[in-house]
């Protein structure tokens, strides 16, 4: 499990699900924390697509105090007035740029399920 940070405040959680080793690219849902409503409304959102509110210039941190050597942590939420205790809204977070030791350290499944698929990123 990775915490998602703006500044030094959990904002929430997630376990980058998903990943693009070549691209150094980790993704997945975002599970807020109760710290992540008093963050979206005093941070502007960056600007977005119709129908997405989205945040840049953030962190992740692993369980173990790792933070991700990475270009940016940016976190989209589809439904912005959708109630989180109905299951939404649909946070999604993605970190970009992750180096590529860290990668394959931190996210071996993503790194063997490429490797399976395409041959190997390294």
């Amino acid at each position: 499990m990775y915490s998602i940070l703006a500044g030094q405040s959990i904002i929430g959680h997630t376990e980058f699900e998903h990943g693009d080793p070549p691209m150094g690219v980790a993704f997945g849902q975002m599970l807020p924390s109760p710290a992540f409503a008093a963050f979206r409304t005093s941070h502007a959102p960056d600007l977005g697509e119709a129908g997405e509110t989205s945040w840049g210039n953030l962190s992740a941190r692993s369980d173990s105090g790792v933070l991700l050597d990475c270009a940016d942590v940016v976190i989209v939420v589809h439904d912005l007035d959708a109630a989180p205790e109905d299951g939404a809204p649909g946070i999604e977070v993605t970190a970009y740029g992750i180096a590529w030791q860290q990668f394959e350290t931190l996210f071996p499944e993503h790194v063997a399920a490429h490797d399976h698929r395409f041959g190997s990123a390294s």
